[in-house]
């Protein structure tokens, strides 16, 4: 049965594991020269040369098709962290998050491919052009990092997690644990669907002043 449900959700792991890549790709997570190009649903895509890496995005979608096939997921939230270069004990600031929110996404699998695959491609190239949306990330003076979150929706929220995910995940409660910014942040709606199936939103948020002070740090010290 699992591995038919893998199976099933293929095109949704693809999916997911391509974006989250696209998100670490574009925003200088890691060096450029880091990843390869490839092809999907007719948009180009990035594979991270690192095999931990990939496993670990690999990982996390895992994660989300299991709440998936519970109904329960909510949402896939990609954190942008940053850090000032130099130091180790300073919490990371969260400087960018970029939403996924769902709703019965699975209801994509009762549709034809040329239709989830228009669909796909199209929040795709949305991604491709978020660095034009974004103001820059304070690459020189923050070693940036990333971090996933898993949103289930709160009527489900009591149900047990697996061993495996919880081999995995670290539980959190949605309103005090997960990652906020310190000040205001401004949302950038970047790709909305919705059908009679299913629908999915995806949006950046962004803490501007916090990579203002990242670069203003950088040059007092310069």
């Amino acid at each position: 049965m699992e591995a038919d449900s893998t199976s099933q959700h293929g095109p949704l792991r693809d999916f997911f594991c391509a974006a989250i890549t696209l998100v670490l790709y574009h925003r200088q997570v890691y060096p450029e020269e880091t990843f390869e190009r490839r092809q999907l649903f007719d948009a180009a895509v990035y594979v991270s040369r690192c095999a931990e890496l990939r496993e670990y995005v690999e990982m996390l979608v895992d994660g989300l098709l299991a709440l998936l096939r519970r109904r329960e997921a909510d949402a896939l939230v990609v954190l942008i962290l940053g850090q000032p270069v130099g130091t180790t004990v300073l919490q990371p600031f969260v400087l960018e998050r970029f939403v996924f929110e769902m709703k019965h996404i699975e209801g994509i699998m009762n549709m034809h491919q040329p239709e989830y695959t228009g669909m796909f491609r199209g929040c795709l190239l949305k991604l491709h052009v978020c660095d034009s949306l974004l103001a820059p990330l304070p690459t020189s003076s923050a070693e940036l990092s990333f971090r996933v979150e898993l949103h289930s929706r709160p009527a489900n929220a009591g149900f047990a997690m697996s061993e495996s995910m919880r081999e995995q995940w670290v539980e959190c409660d949605l309103e005090k644990e997960v990652g906020q910014f310190h000040g205001d942040s401004m949302i950038i709606p970047l790709k909305s669907i919705s059908t009679r199936s299913f629908s999915l939103q995806l949006i950046a948020q962004e803490d501007a002043q916090a990579k203002l002070r990242f670069a203003s740090a950088h040059r007092s010290t310069a």
